[in-house]
């Protein structure tokens, strides 16, 4: 039997790189969606690169404790990479920050309950996206973040919540 890995955000750009890379390697993989209508589409996008005879799917929400528990049982590694990302940015800051902070803490208790051997949680490029003096092409490394104190930033809630600021 192959090691699971439950995969949040699945519907996700880089979560779904992310699937095809685990199920390329063998992995069975359980991907998290917001809203099963999101199933079909990611299934098909995924199946381009990859077979989908260990991908599984769950409809779980960050804001609700139910069904993190079930989910992460049988699975030895969590990869988190779900979070908010709106079209429109709401005024409400809380609106991506308690998705990201509790439903980051709702996904490392149920790996915590399940006995997971790894949890990885990801950020995105949006944590290092802002600096104020960059040449044009850039390119990125570990060395780059973006400047919290950047005005653009303080009205950026997702990518305060990517750099893991409340």
């Amino acid at each position: 039997m192959a090691d699971k890995v439950l995969l949040t955000g699945i519907s996700g750009w880089i979560a779904k790189h992310t699937a095809i890379d685990l199920l390329n390697a063998g992995y069975d993989v359980l991907g998290t969606v917001r809203n099963n209508t999101l199933i079909e589409q990611t299934k098909e996008t995924i199946s381009q690169y990859a077979s989908i005879d260990k991908l599984s799917f769950t409809e779980l929400d960050l804001l609700k404790d139910d069904g993190w528990n079930e989910a992460a049982q049988d699975c030895k590694y969590i990869m988190h990479l779900a979070s908010p990302f709106p079209f429109k940015v709401s005024n409400n800051r809380n609106s991506l920050l308690a998705p990201a902070v509790d439903g980051t803490l709702r996904v490392l208790n149920a790996g915590l309950n399940a006995d997971v051997e790894q949890f990885i949680v990801t950020s995105s490029i949006a944590a290092m996206f802002r600096k104020p003096i960059r040449s044009n092409p850039y390119s990125f490394d570990e060395n780059d973040w973006t400047d919290e104190n950047c005005e653009k930033i303080k009205k950026g809630y997702y990518k305060k919540n990517k750099m893991g600021n409340s």
